[in-house]
């Protein structure tokens, strides 16, 4: 099955016609956001009108051309909204492999903890 991540992505509101017009241009994106997760809020995320998207469980890797196409789209947001059209979280299978990228909704991010 290979190294798998759980991943979300948040769009502010202002950003989401960039992202959806990537998805027009890109069949394989718009099938990553709006098939394969496994929650979506489309516009309904907070009273501003955000997306988000949450992938569980997914092997997150550059060879896979929707994930490809997401990167280069979020790296087109954040040159557009200088970083703040955004939000990009993703945990690995081991404990140091995090990351995070984008200044919107500062709510989301990775904590790892053990409770008893």
């Amino acid at each position: 099955m290979g190294y798998m991540s759980e991943v979300v992505f948040a769009v502010e509101a202002d950003a989401v016609p960039t992202m959806l017009a990537w998805c027009e241009k890109h069949p394989a994106l718009k099938q990553l956001l709006f098939v394969q997760t496994d929650t979506r809020h489309l516009g309904d995320y907070d009273d501003a009108g955000s997306y988000l998207f949450h992938w569980g469980w997914i092997k997150w890797s550059q060879y896979n051309p929707g994930i490809a196409k997401f990167t280069e789209m979020m790296d087109a947001i954040e040159c557009k909204f200088e970083g703040y059209g955004h939000r990009f979280v993703r945990y690995g299978e081991d404990c140091d492999d995090n990351e995070a990228d984008g200044f919107a909704h500062p709510d989301i991010g990775v904590q790892r903890s053990i409770s008893f």
